[in-house]
């Protein structure tokens, strides 16, 4: 009898731990989930890729785990096809646009605004059409102890090479993207840090438009610390490849087998980038800043090209850029959830790589040998409406301005030189269904430069010098299919 009174209390008191060991689990559940909603509800970072025009690759959605691994890999992809019509000589190729000045403004067949009175400017109602701008891309994701192993590679058809339109409209692969993030940490050749792309405003062209950061694509080293879990607060570092892009720089050229280095630069150190961002439920506001060290040194050798005093002279000195970009994206409240409002304020010296300055130096030569840097400021507003979950638009306008040092790059190279960009961008973007996307927008660009173009001599013109000023009205229709 004393057994069997045992051995019922002491089920008892086993069945009374587990009541308690379940409510524990219960309300460690309803926490969780509670503080769940209250982290979702306090902030919402906004997505990483464009709205309109780019499909996002960067989420795990359509993954597909690889038998006997912890890997999972996602292969994707798009066709994007741009028609466009040109009222003046056009700025470039449909879906990525060339603001600057054409290189060879007295001919035809360049890329880029062409001055009045030069020949180019005579080839007016250009109609194109282009799918260069179709991308593929493979993304893998492995979780370790340390963080997330992703990694990502993306191409495109706008490379350099021996592609043409009179047959088989050939256009050359070329990699846009090659990197890998461990956790926090990001290595290879992606974005430039000083483009944040989270808080883009939509549009159909993959080119910066005037008064945006430039979107350049580079060997970098970054890092995002997360300031709090619900990644309210972040600071990201950056140490990116540098470049020397003063007036007349050389630049490295690579094929596929040989590598060459500059004649008249070194780099000695990388870029420095850091950026501050803070996020919540209105969207999200940043700002970054940039250090930069630029080089000229002709080794030693007599260099004419750099005579501004009449002399032959050897050229050897540095400077340091800098820049501020501020911007967000900050969320209306009013009508759909989705409605925003994105900006952008940018400013500093020697940065011409880094925004959209058309063909700006980022430092020119003085009468010393040494470099001045060159100022240039620039600002976008846009606003983006949604009419549904299947339809927006968007609206962008920005300008820019360049401080160019006329005294000290002479009458020849102020030629067909930039200083007054701006751009209005008005699109719609229709999604019909998943991974497909069209619809149709309008570009006015226009640019003033410091000097026209010295036409003396020239076929086909019939004034001495070009104009100053020079726009482009261009339609474009634009559709996405992809997987």
């Amino acid at each position: 009898m004393n057994t069997v009174q045992s051995q019922t209390n002491a089920l008892q008191n086993q069945q009374k731990q587990i009541d308690q060991l379940i409510n524990q689990l219960k309300d460690v559940q309803d926490k969780s989930t509670a503080g769940a909603a209250a982290s979702s509800a306090a902030v919402t970072v906004p997505n990483p890729t464009p709205p309109a025009g780019v499909p996002s690759f960067y989420s795990d959605a359509g993954s597909f785990l690889i038998p006997g691994t912890k890997t999972t890999m996602k292969v994707g992809g798009f066709a994007k096809l741009d028609v466009s019509y040109d009222l003046n000589a056009g700025i470039g190729e449909p879906g990525s646009q060339s603001l600057g000045i054409n290189s060879a403004a007295i001919a035809t067949g360049k890329n880029g605004f062409s001055l009045p009175g030069t020949q180019a400017a005579h080839q007016i109602d250009r109609y194109q059409m282009s799918a260069r701008t179709s991308r593929i891309a493979l993304q893998t994701n492995t979780p370790t102890e340390l963080g997330n192993v992703k990694f990502f590679l993306e191409g495109d058809f706008q490379g350099g090479g021996t592609g043409n339109q009179s047959s088989s409209n050939s256009a050359p692969f070329r990699f846009r993207q090659a990197y890998g993030t461990l956790g926090n940490w990001t290595l290879g050749e992606t974005f430039t840090l000083w483009q944040d792309r989270a808080t883009l405003p939509g549009s159909w062209d993959i080119s910066s438009g005037a008064g945006m950061e430039g979107g350049k694509r580079t060997p970098v080293i970054q890092y995002r610390l997360d300031l709090d879990p619900e990644q309210k607060n972040q600071i990201s570092f950056g140490l990116e490849n540098p470049v020397n892009d003063f007036q007349g720089a050389d630049t490295e050229t690579f094929s596929t087998a040989t590598y060459t280095m500059p004649t008249n630069n070194v780099t000695k150190a990388p870029d420095y980038l850091m950026r501050f961002a803070h996020n919540w439920s209105g969207g999200r506001v940043y700002a970054t800043t940039l250090l930069r060290y630029l080089e000229v040194n002709d080794a030693g050798s007599i260099d004419p090209a750099y005579a501004l005093t009449g002399k032959n002279m050897t050229v050897h000195g540095s400077a340091l850029g800098w820049g501020l970009n501020l911007g967000g994206k900050l969320y209306t409240g009013v009508g759909h959830k989705n409605n925003n409002v994105v900006y952008r304020l940018i400013g500093g010296q020697g940065i011409s790589s880094y925004i959209n300055a058309g063909n700006a130096f980022s430092a020119v030569i003085n009468r010393t040998g040494s470099l001045n840097t060159v100022p240039v400021a620039g600002y976008t507003v846009a606003y983006q409406h949604w009419f549904s979950d299947q339809w927006q638009a968007n609206a962008i306008f920005g300008q820019q301005h360049v401080w160019n040092p006329n005294t000290l790059l002479g009458p020849t190279l102020t030629q067909g030189l930039q200083k007054n960009l701006s751009e209005l961008d008005i699109n719609a973007v229709w999604f019909p269904y998943p991974w497909v996307q069209m619809g149709p927008s309008y570009y006015y660009a226009a640019t003033d430069v410091v000097k026209g173009y010295n036409l003396t001599g020239v076929p086909g013109t019939t004034r001495l010098t070009s104009g100053t000023a020079a726009h482009d009205h261009r339609f474009m229709y634009s559709t996405i299919i992809g997987f």
